[in-house]
C-alpha cells in the first residue's frame, strides 16, 4: 500500500515548541492544549494568518527545525509499516523555502524510510504546488494520517483509509467517517494495517 503521513505534529512536534516559542517572545501564556482549530489557530495568538505565517518562519529561523523532535512512537509506526513492504511518503504543507530543512529533518529522524516528499499549499493559499487531495488523488494513496480533519476529510473519496491523531484542534470533531479512525499514539495504527 502507498501510505501518505502529514509531518508537523503526526512525525514531528510542531505545534507545542511554536507555543513555547511565541510565548517566549511575546510574554504570553497560551497553551497548546486550547488550540482548539487548526485553520484558525491564528485567533488563539490574536494575529492574523500573514502575521501567524511570519512568526512561523522566525521559529524556523532561529534553528528550532534542529531541535524539534519526533513524535513518540512514530519512528516505530514508520518503521514497522516499511518492514511490511508499505511504502510511505510524506505530504506536507510546510512553506517551500523549508524545502531543504523538512528534507533534512526528515532524514536525520527516519532515515531511508520515506520514498518521497511532497510540498502543497494550504487549502487558503494557492502558490500552484496542489493541494493535499490533488497528491492523494493523483499518486492513488491508500491511506492518509493527519493531525488536521479538514485536510483528512478532503482526501477521504480517494483513500481506503484515514487515521487521525488526536490533537486539541480536532478533539471536539464527532461523528467521524467510518473510513476515519482517531488514534492517541501512532502505534496504535499499526492494528488497522
Amino acid at each position: 500500500m502507498l501510505i501518505a503521513t502529514d509531518w508537523d505534529d503526526v512525525g514531528v512536534e510542531c505545534f507545542r515548541p511554536f507555543v513555547e516559542f511565541f510565548n517566549e517572545l511575546n510574554g504570553t501564556s497560551v497553551k497548546y492544549e486550547d488550540l482548539n482549530s487548526y485553520y484558525e489557530m491564528y485567533n488563539l495568538f490574536g494575529m492574523g494568518r500573514e502575521m501567524m505565517h511570519k512568526t512561523f518562519n522566525e521559529f524556523y529561523d532561529t534553528g528550532m527545525m534542529n531541535k524539534i523532535t519526533a513524535i513518540e512512537g512514530s519512528e516505530d509506526l514508520y518503521q514497522s509499516l516499511k518492514d511490511k513492504g508499505h511504502e510511505l511518503i510524506v505530504i506536507t504543507s510546510r512553506p517551500v523555502i523549508r524545502i531543504d530543512d523538512t528534507l533534512e529533518q526528515i532524514e536525520r529522524l527516519i532515515p531511508g524510510l520515506i520514498s518521497e516528499v511532497y510540498f502543497t499549499d494550504l487549502p487558503f493559499i494557492d502558490n500552484g504546488r496542489g493541494s493535499k487531495k490533488d497528491i492523494c488523488k493523483t499518486l492513488g494513496v491508500d491511506v492518509l494520517i493527519e493531525d488536521c480533519y479538514e485536510n483528512l476529510e478532503s482526501c477521504l473519496p480517494h483513500l481506503q483509509k484515514g487515521f487521525l491523531l488526536k490533537r486539541p484542534w480536532n478533539r471536539n470533531i464527532a461523528g467521524l467517517p467510518r473510513k476515519v479512525t482517531r488514534v492517541e499514539d501512532p502505534r496504535e495504527i499499526l492494528k488497522y494495517i
